[in-house]
Order: structure tokens, then C-alpha cells, then sequence
């Protein structure tokens, strides 16, 4: 330590002290004799308790190897059956996937724990959004969450909400909304409604919805029938001198219902990927050729220079 100051006779502190580096005083705790016999005397039991609680452990240790040791036939067999069941719970999991993937999918969970809490926040924010939807307006099209009431298309629905929420659930592997979902296309969900419906919004969530169930689902026959249906019922929109689909359509009776309006040219050419698809997996062209007359139409109009029919702009309506 430092050397403290002293005051001097008038009070000034001019100087250092060296009091702090005196000898020690003959009278210090240190040179009491009776406090050196403790002293020792605590030193010598501290030393006596370590030395016979290191013998308990190390006997305690011998004990427990010599309870495990085993033959090497017996530790191969041991190996050989953690690994069967380490692979039974890969498969086992594997096995109760909701949907298909190409190359097969290895595990829905990943193994650093940043990505799955991610992955949870996400299912969860899903399942959140899916009670309220559930509880208070299962298998209507539309759902408002601010007055917990669903809203149909048509009476009974057209499964808006609940086709287009289908492969987010079969994605997110839950089984107990599938199941329930899949019950409700199977037995409530009908097509043959007098209501006229918007053609571009009937097949991006609808039909759109039932063929990526399909794909997802290794092919259930469920999906694609639902599908076929209601493409037949939307087809009568194409039927227009140019190709160009008309906006609405009656499902029962396939009769146009545009209100007045023309079509819409992003709506027009966005169809095709649905339509196609569904002539791939039926090998019925009829599908492919009604959404193609579209992308000829259009074709034909950017060539068409002496009227300047597109001249570098594409409008928002078409008719």
C-alpha cells in the first residue's frame, strides 16, 4: 500500500506517513500462542476431511463401473438397438407427413434452435388466426374477426377460406385441422349453386386451393374431383368471340354475369396455370385450350400495328 499523509503542526499535509511499513506489533494476532494452536489445529481437520471424502468418491466410482461393465457381445447388441429405435422414430415421423415432396422429406423440424423457434412462431401466429376462423365461422368464404361472423359467396359456401388455408395446414403438418377440413369438402362442399361468382377469384383460391391438396396430398381423388367439377361450371366464361373470359359466371347454370363490366387483363391472363395443370393431371385438353385462346388474343393484339390495338401499353380492362 501507499504511504498515508500527515498533517502537519499547522494543519498542512505536506508529507507522507511511513507508519504502514513499521514492523508489526509484538502483540498481533499472529504471535498469540493460543490462537497458533487453533490455527493448526483447524488446518489439520480441514486437511483430514478432504483426504476421507476423496476416498468415498473414488470407491463410489469403482462401485458404479464395475455395475456396468459388460462383454463386447452385449455393448454391440446395445449399439445395434439404440440405433433401430433412433431410425424407428425417423420413419415413424417420416410416415405421418401430411403432404409429398420430391426427394422425400426427412424431418418437418430443424435441428438449430434460432430456425425452429422461427418455424414455431409461425405455426403458431397460423393456428391463432385458424381458431378464431374455426370457432366462429368454419366453412364460410369470407370471415370478419372484428364482429366474429363468416359471410358466404353462396348459401352453404364455397369453401373460400377453408380450400385456401388447405395447403398451409397440410404444409405445417396439422393433422387435427386436415382432417377436419378434408371431412367438410367431402361432405358439404357442393358447387351446384345458383350464385354468379368472380371467375379469376373461383380459381386462384378454389380451384387453385383443390389442385395443390392434390399434388400435396400424393394424389387424393377427393381434390381432383372437387376440382373437375368446378372448372366444368366455370368454363362457360370463355365462351367470347374473342377468348377472353367474362368476369362472372353462374355455377348451376353456366350463365355469363359480368354486371356491365369488362374483363380484367390481369385476371384474364393469370388463369392459365390452374387450367393447365388440371389438363395435365385429367388429359382432357379442353382445359388447356379454353385459358391458351387468352395468350393467342393477346398475341394477336400486340401485332396488330396499323390499329397500334397494344402500342407498348397493356390496359387495365378488356373486352
Amino acid at each position: 500500500m501507499l504511504p498515508t499523509y500527515r498533517n502537519m503542526k499547522d494543519g498542512r499535509r505536506d508529507f507522507y506517513s511511513d507508519d504502514k511499513y513499521n514492523k508489526i506489533n509484538k502483540s498481533s494476532w499472529f504471535h498469540s500462542n493460543r490462537r497458533k494452536v487453533i490455527l493448526c489445529t483447524s488446518i489439520l481437520f480441514i486437511l483430514l476431511f478432504l483426504y476421507i471424502n476423496n476416498s468415498l468418491i473414488t470407491i463410489k466410482t469403482t462401485e458404479k463401473q464395475d455395475s456396468v461393465i459388460v462383454n463386447d457381445g452385449e455393448l454391440e447388441e446395445l449399439v445395434e438397438m439404440e440405433k433401430e429405435e433412433l431410425l424407428d422414430d425417423i420413419l415413424f415421423e417420416s410416415s405421418h407427413v401430411l403432404f409429398t415432396q420430391h426427394p422425400p422429406i426427412q424431418s418437418l423440424y430443424p435441428t438449430d434452435k434460432l430456425t425452429a423457434d422461427r418455424q414455431k412462431r409461425v405455426v403458431d401466429a397460423f393456428l391463432h388466426a385458424w381458431k378464431g376462423y374455426s370457432h366462429d365461422a368454419f366453412g364460410k368464404d369470407e370471415y370478419k374477426p372484428l364482429t366474429h361472423k363468416g359471410h358466404d359467396w353462396a348459401p352453404g359456401g364455397l369453401g373460400l377460406m377453408v380450400i385456401d388455408a388447405l395447403d398451409t395446414i397440410m404444409l405445417m403438418n396439422l393433422t387435427e385441422e386436415y382432417d377436419e377440413v378434408r371431412m367438410w369438402i367431402a361432405t358439404e362442399l357442393d358447387f351446384n349453386k345458383n350464385q354468379d361468382v368472380n371467375v379469376f377469384e373461383t380459381t386462384i383460391r378454389i380451384l387453385g386451393g383443390l389442385l395443390s391438396a392434390y399434388h400435396l396430398s400424393n394424389n387424393d381423388s377427393l381434390y381432383l374431383e372437387k376440382a373437375v367439377d368446378l372448372a366444368d361450371r366455370l368454363l362457360p366464361a370463355f365462351d367470347s368471340n374473342s377468348g377472353i373470359p367474362f368476369n362472372g359466371v353462374v355455377l348451376s347454370t353456366g350463365q355469363i354475369a359480368t354486371h356491365g363490366e369488362p374483363s380484367s387483363t390481369a385476371e384474364a391472363t393469370t388463369l392459365q396455370l390452374e387450367f393447365k395443370y388440371l389438363s395435365h393431371l385429367t388429359g382432357d385438353m379442353k382445359y388447356w385450350k379454353a385459358v391458351e385462346k387468352v395468350m393467342d388474343h393477346m398475341s394477336e393484339l400486340t401485332k396488330d400495328n396499323e390499329n397500334l390495338a397494344l402500342d407498348g401499353l397493356v390496359p387495365i380492362y378488356i373486352e
